[in-house]
């Protein structure tokens, strides 16, 4: 997972998609930083392919939210904003 935002992010969470909650922050830190990146280990024979994401920014904006990652097939996802025009997306590979 690589943080191509232009920002800080100060949570992430990974649960199965459609999920009614989020699980616990996957980071292990404090802060992902811009331009870094972390590893995310998954066993999808737990609970499947498809996972949501969400994140939290570190300046309190509206966390962002990503949905049906086909993680089975994804070997990395780097995640871009434009806070101007407001679109998120997240690249996969």
């Amino acid at each position: 997972l690589t943080n191509a935002t232009g920002y800080d992010i100060k949570r992430v969470f990974v649960d199965s998609a459609h999920s009614n909650s989020w699980s616990d922050d996957i980071m292990g830190r404090d802060i992902f930083h811009d331009g870094e990146t972390i590893d995310v280990n998954f066993d999808g024979a737990d609970k499947g392919c498809k996972w949501d994401m969400k994140i939290e920014w570190t300046d309190g904006e509206p966390s962002t939210e990503w949905h049906d990652f086909d993680l089975c097939q994804i070997t990395s996802i780097t995640l871009k904003y434009n806070r101007k025009t407001g679109a998120t997306t997240a690249v996969t590979h």
